[in-house]
């Protein structure tokens, strides 16, 4: 869950995709999926819960 939340914070700061994916050790395709998840919530970042299941 830690990369989830990195991903998204370094998203919500406007770094770019490619910069994230070799920060959090994700690929590519992987960083856009959250990113397309985390769109379609529609929801602040601070919002986030991330200890739920």
């Amino acid at each position: 869950m830690k990369k989830v939340r990195l991903i998204i914070r370094l998203y919500t700061e406007g770094v770019s995709k490619n910069t994230i994916s070799e920060k959090s050790g994700c690929s590519h395709n992987t960083v856009k999926k959250y990113i397309r998840q985390y769109i379609a919530l529609e929801m602040p970042f601070e919002e986030l819960d991330f200890n739920k299941g």
